[in-house]
């Protein structure tokens, strides 16, 4: 990941991501209501993110997995890192994102 984004990369994408989010609001701004995390803040970052990476469509839920299993070992040797690493093993969470970054 640290070779696909560096300061140059990051630069270059900033002008997609504003026409993803705009594209986004105003999908989503056509409702009289809506639920911002549900619409917003659970599909934007996500997908931008797997989109900077050159994430496949059909692995794309990988990331949140992987996500969680680095975050959790971070914390203590304990059911929430076990879950994780089940959760990773059963999607080769581990072995797919090595391969992209």
């Amino acid at each position: 990941m640290f070779r696909g984004l560096n300061s140059l990369t990051v630069d270059d994408l900033g002008p997609g991501f504003r026409a993803e989010a705009d594209a986004l609001l105003d999908q989503v701004l056509t409702d009289t209501e809506f639920d911002a995390q549900a619409t917003i803040a659970n599909v934007y970052p996500l997908k931008m993110v797997r989109d900077a990476l050159g994430l496949d469509v059909e692995n794309r839920e990988t990331l949140p997995t992987f996500g969680d299993l680095a975050f959790s070992t971070f914390g203590p040797q304990n059911t929430v890192l076990a879950r994780a690493r089940e959760k990773a093993a059963a999607v080769d969470a581990v072995d797919y994102m090595t391969i992209r970054i």
